[in-house]
């Protein structure tokens, strides 16, 4: 029998797929304007790229919309108070949604990934660290889009989709401004990209582990808010997905070091740094021409999403809560949450934990898969 919290998934689901963020900040002129401004670059001579964008044209509305839903859920419980933190936060994404490109949106930004009241917060310390220490492996580069390489990252994760029966595709995608990313029922692939072994099973147990899984499992959970997220969901997912790498044994010096120079460059961005001086820094800090106007695209999505600051503060929010609640990564496993949103579900209104059913996979047996289907040790 349908329920109110059906309505609200729905509509949710719905707004949440109409203002799709992170595609709508991703440019449509991004690859080449990413080759112009790196050969600029190359030459000593900087460049800022002048990038063309696809606004929500209807962001007004939907704002509109799930301000109503915000209102139905005003009141007492732990579920409503859940549901409309999401609703709020879907209402600032759909303006940040609308916003791309304008003058508006790093205001925005500002909002959406607030900044912490000092520089000595405990992630900024953690990149500082991680920052000055750099280890580029000298192993075999693969290319990652080659489909008739069974090593390539888009033939395994080919692969892996099949040995755990995921139903997904995976595609090669033009200008993606990550080497691999999660859309609805796809998994992208960057195209032009070239990865070490180690570097490719680290992304694909990322991926899975803490993308894809708990996506696949939030299908079939009796609660409709693991499959529309709590608020805060995507630090706590990015934040368990790096502490799974760490667990692994993958969260390597070249691996901390990116982690940690895309959190600094995303927060001078925060700060209202422009893009010649974020390349610089990154350039500093041990980047190739390449790299760093990589890094500062994408931090520069949009106007400046900076969301890179969400993996360092989520990996030591996730990795300290899990280490006083080691139960609250079921949650984690059930459906999009984040740690606020796992202890309040923990801890369900009715007095009763609800523990979600254990998941089919587990992020140690796609772990296992990984290492067992390398072709080398780098």
């Amino acid at each position: 029998m349908a329920t109110q919290w059906d309505r609200f998934d729905r509509a949710i689901i719905e707004a949440e797929r109409r203002i799709a963020l992170l595609d709508r900040s991703q440019p449509k002129n991004a690859q080449e304007e990413l080759r112009q401004t790196v050969a600029h670059w190359s030459r000593g001579q900087p460049r800022v790229p002048i990038w063309s964008y696809a606004a929500l044209p209807d962001g007004e509305s939907l704002r509109e919309a799930l301000g109503a839903i915000a209102c139905e859920l005003e009141g007492p419980g732990t579920l409503a108070g859940l549901y409309r933190a999401r609703v709020r936060e879907l209402m600032l994404e759909a303006e940040l949604a609308a916003a791309v490109g304008g003058s508006s949106f790093l205001s925005l930004a500002q909002s959406r990934y607030r900044l912490p009241a000092s520089d000595a917060a405990p992630a900024n310390q953690l990149a500082k660290l991680w920052s000055a220490d750099r280890f580029s492996p000298s192993s075999p580069l693969i290319d990652c889009d080659d489909g008739l390489d069974p090593r390539s990252l888009l033939s395994r994760f080919r692969a892996a989709c099949h040995q755990f029966k995921l139903p997904l595709r995976v595609e090669i995608r033009r200008g993606l401004p990550s080497i691999a990313a999660i859309g609805d029922g796809v998994v992208m692939i960057r195209e032009g990209h070239q990865l070490t072994n180690r570097h490719r099973d680290r992304l694909i147990l990322h991926e899975i582990a803490a993308h894809i899984l708990p996506r696949i499992a939030a299908e079939s959970a009796p609660l409709g808010i693991l499959r529309v997220g709590t608020a805060g969901a995507s630090q706590g997912e990015e934040g368990r997905a790096v502490f799974i790498e760490e667990r692994a044994s993958w969260l390597d010096a070249d691996r901390r070091w990116e982690l940690a120079v895309r959190h600094q460059a995303a927060t001078s961005v925060l700060k209202g740094a422009d893009f010649v001086a974020v390349v610089r820094d990154l350039i500093e800090s041990g980047a190739t021409v390449t790299e760093g106007v990589g890094i500062a695209t994408r931090c520069f999505r949009g106007g400046g999403l900076a969301r890179e600051v969400i993996y360092l503060r989520g990996f030591l929010e996730v990795r300290d809560a899990f280490a006083l609640a080691p139960e609250l990564e079921r949650w984690f496993e059930a459906g999009r949450v984040s740690i606020e949103g796992a202890r309040q579900l923990n801890t369900f209104e009715n007095g009763s934990p609800l523990p979600p059913d254990a998941p089919g996979v587990s992020w140690q047996q796609v772990l296992d898969w990984c290492r067992g289907g390398s072709c080398s040790g780098d």
